[in-house]
């Protein structure tokens, strides 16, 4: 680094001297960065992070970083060869790409301006060329284009600083890859080349612009907030994301993803700690995401995806089939626009453990009910509370709910403000209580007033509006009878409810027990509805019995190894191979071999049992003690078997020898008559 800062200072003299001849006049005063940096990041991660982001490029096409991308701003080739001129003006004479870039820098830092408040600044590599005018966006892109003009490798980083959102580079040259921010360069090379320790306690990347690689699954790799995967190559319907690239950890899935329309199901690995769940909504086929159990961030209950506590729902797919949804007790946070859009969906429950939401009739209210949040988008028919104060819900809780056919509203609410009823353009029949004294003149605004019933007391403010917009008026002066409860149903929903509470979850898969504890608190919260409808009580029994039967039983854990055993058999096999069969009978030894091979077997057996492993050794020994062996056979040849004489008649027969002499074994004839002949040459020999 010293040896850079070396250079550097030595060619700031001539870099200096260029630029007064490239740009005659004064350099005009460029906006400085603030020396003191008042916002402490965690600056260990921000190293990481931005190391990761080097990493990343390594496994990437060089193509890519090393031309001009016409996606950060078009240049024609007259416009692009005005740059390269007077790119080659600035390096004129130098070979290395690291003096190359620096050069290029210094000139950028003395001849562009930052853009005032009453300028207008370009993005485009040429438009800043000639008007010395920019911002952050303007200088990278710029930096970029006259670096690859030179040869020089580069990329253009959009990332976050103490300040906001920025943009800068990393440049390739000696051979490594550093981060140039030449927006905050003031004039100086303090920013040319710092180490990547110094850059990143000021500096985290965002994205990698245009660089990115084929991953598996058909994914395409890049960088957003971490190894992401930003879009997918194919029309696939399942989209699973890697755990990993090449030897980085996949961490992110860009909202990109989510422009394939046609993607039904997304499966998230557990290194995954940033999705752009924003995104998701263009996902307008998404059925379900699912996510690994061992992810630290994220979690799924029914292809809806939370945050880990639960306490945030980020995304709940358009195209989910599910008719009930059941927001559970640690949920504080929610897009009330946007999370419940599904068309099938037509009821959503709240535990009532939870502190700030609970619900009514299948809709969703704030926990005293002043507030109407959330209509589910395939409901037909919806009772509110009559603590309801319009007022203050959110006028898109009805807002387009086509689907909507019937609104009762209860006694107590006063007021229906203006676009309340807006689009909902299936509503036949509002009924309105005598508590509602005023109703805005465009409550109903885009509503087929042809096809409208309003039902309420004769004399009421309904009736007047009624009346004086010439929608169909019902009198309803003798209230109606409440409902009675389906008992019958609700008897067996507790049934089902209590065969539920006697299964024993431990026994099950976490994904099938995960569905089926939700649909037990869904059914827990309809068996305690005090209105509850036949039609809810139903759908609830067959929702837990389906998710009752949907169970799927954990694989049978494997035993663990019994090491002390296995070592004895091993043992035990490695001195039956030291056995030498040939001495031993045939019968014998095909037991012993046998033995031999059905312990080598369950020696090598992954799931052994204890038991195998004794009775395999025991077997085996019992098969080596009962190796026989083979009998002694007679030395003589087979062929010169003979009546054995009686030894003392055989003496007797013969005379004993005299002292002195030798008695030996009769010779045959021949071998006498060739002894005597050597003993006669020899005797030749010595006269």
């Amino acid at each position: 680094m010293k040896k850079r800062q070396q250079l550097i200072a030595g060619i700031l003299t001539s870099a200096m001297v260029l630029s007064t001849v490239m740009t005659p006049g004064t350099v005009e005063a460029k906006q400085k960065k603030p020396v003191t940096v008042s916002v402490q990041q965690n600056k260990q991660s921000d190293l990481k992070h931005n190391q990761t982001a080097i990493d990343f490029i390594s496994y990437c096409d060089e193509k890519q970083y090393s031309v001009w991308n016409q996606s950060l701003g078009e240049m024609n080739d007259t416009e692009s060869q005005e740059i390269e001129n007077c790119v080659k003006e600035i390096v004129k004479g130098e070979t290395e790409d690291y003096k190359k870039a620096a050069l290029i820098y210094e000139w950028i830092v003395k001849n562009i301006s930052y853009a005032g408040p009453t300028d207008v600044p370009g993005l485009r590599p040429y438009d800043v060329f000639k008007t010395k005018k920019a911002v952050c966006g303007g200088f990278s892109r710029l930096y970029k284009a006259m670096l690859n003009l030179a040869g020089i490798p580069s990329i253009t980083v959009a990332g976050n600083t103490p300040y906001g959102a920025h943009e800068w580079n990393l440049v390739y040259a000696d051979k490594e890859w550093f981060y140039s921010d030449s927006t905050w360069g003031a004039s100086s090379m303090d920013y040319f080349h710092k180490t990547i320790e110094d850059f990143s306690k000021e500096h985290r990347v965002q994205r990698l612009v245009s660089v990115t690689q084929k991953g598996e699954n058909d994914t395409i790799i890049g960088f957003w907030e971490g190894v992401a995967v930003v879009y997918i190559e194919k029309d696939v319907k399942n989209v699973v994301v890697p755990e990993k690239f090449k030897d980085l950890n996949i961490t992110a899935v860009s909202s990109d993803i989510f422009n394939r329309t046609g993607i039904e199901r997304l499966e998230v690995s557990k290194n995954v700690t940033k999705i752009d769940a924003q995104g998701a909504s263009n996902a307008t086929e998404l059925k379900e995401i699912t996510v690994d159990s061992e992810n630290t961030v994220y979690a799924s209950v029914d292809g809806v995806l939370f945050t880990k506590d639960y306490s945030e729902i980020l995304h709940y797919p358009i195209k989910n089939t599910a008719k009930l949804f059941t927001i559970p007790k640690e949920t504080i946070s929610l897009d009330t626009k946007q999370t419940f859009i599904s068309p099938y969906l037509e009821n959503i429950y709240v535990e009532k453990e939870n502190e700030k939401y609970s619900s009514y009739e299948g809709a969703v209210y704030n926990k005293d009910k002043t507030e109407l949040i959330i209509i589910p988008e395939g409901k037909k028919s919806v009772t509110v509370f009559g603590s309801v104060d319009f007022s203050k819900s959110e006028l898109s809780s009805f807002n387009s709910k086509r689907n909507l056919e019937e609104i009762i509203l209860q006694d107590g609410i006063k007021e229906i403000p203006a676009d309340t009823f807006n689009s909902c353009t299936g509503l036949r029949k509002i009924t309105i209580p005598e508590s509602v004294n005023k109703i805005d003149e465009w409550a109903f605004t885009n509503v087929n007033l042809n096809q409208l019933t309003i039902l309420g007391k004769s004399g009421s403010a309904a009736e007047t509006y009624a009346k004086k917009h010439n929608i169909k008026f019902s009198a309803l002066d003798t209230p109606a009878p409440k409902p009675e409860k389906p008992e019958a149903e609700l008897k067996t929903l507790n049934e089902t409810i209590a065969k539920a509470d006697k299964v024993d979850v431990s026994l099950y898969t976490e994904e099938s027990v995960e569905k089926f504890n939700q649909a037990l608190k869904s059914a827990r919260i309809i068996a305690a509805k005090e209105d509850v409808t036949k039609e809810e009580v139903v759908e609830a029994t067959e929702a837990l019995q389906k998710a009752m039967k949907a169970l799927e039983e954990k694989p049978a854990p494997k035993p663990e190894k019994p090491e002390a055993e296995l070592k004895t058999l091993n043992e035990m096999i490695a001195k039956a191979d030291k056995v030498d069969v040939s001495l031993y009978t045939e019968e014998s030894v095909e037991k012993f071999n046998q033995a031999l091979k059905s312990a080598r077997a369950i020696a090598a057996k992954e799931d052994v049992t204890k038991e195998e492993v004794v009775e395999a050794t025991e077997a085996l020994q019992e098969a080596m003690k009962a190796l026989k062996k083979k009998p002694v056979e007679n030395p003589e040849k087979e062929n010169d078997k003979k009546p054995v004489a009686d030894p003392e008649k055989e003496n007797a027969k013969k005379p004993a020898p005299e002292t002195g002499d030798l008695a030996f074994p009769a010779l045959p004839s021949s071998l006498i008559a060739l002894s005597g002949a050597v003993a006669l040459l020899l005797s030749k020999k010595k006269k």
